[in-house]
């Protein structure tokens, strides 16, 4: 599960390749958290 309130989202050190959404992100924290990881 996400957590939308954090920077890394919860997800920890996990490596991460691309990101996704299907629900309405408010605080567009999965689109920083893209970014600051230059993922597509």
């Amino acid at each position: 599960m996400l957590d939308l309130a954090t920077d890394d989202l919860g997800l920890g050190g996990r490596e991460v390749g691309a990101a996704a959404l299907f629900f309405k992100d408010d605080r567009i924290a999965a689109l920083r958290f893209a970014q600051a990881r230059g993922m597509p």
